[in-house]
């Protein structure tokens, strides 16, 4: 698979960045949706840096399904973190 440069400058810029957030914020559907969409084009990228950083995801997102399973949906979720208060906010200023 050929990979666009510019697709690499997103993994690193965009997409990494916020795989790392979100599971900084316990956040798992986010850090799922982005592992199903990205790890082709990561993976396709060669780039030991972004790879390793979908991997440790990829471990973080399996541990916490473990966890979920115990525990409930959400159960590492912190909902005072900034990124997530800021996000529920953003969403609450589309609805109205």
């Amino acid at each position: 698979m050929a990979i666009d440069p510019e697709d690499i400058e997103v993994l690193e810029t965009i997409v990494v960045p916020a795989l790392k957030r979100h599971a900084e914020i316990g956040w798992t559907r986010p850090v799922e949706g982005m592992l199903a969409a990205q790890t082709p084009i990561a993976l396709a990228s060669g780039r030991e840096d972004i790879i390793e950083a979908f991997a440790e995801a990829e471990r973080w997102l399996a541990e916490t399904k473990e966890m979920e399973a115990l525990h409930g949906r959400n159960c590492r979720l912190n909902v005072n973190h900034p990124a997530y208060v800021e996000a529920q906010a953003h969403r609450a200023r589309k609805a109205q």
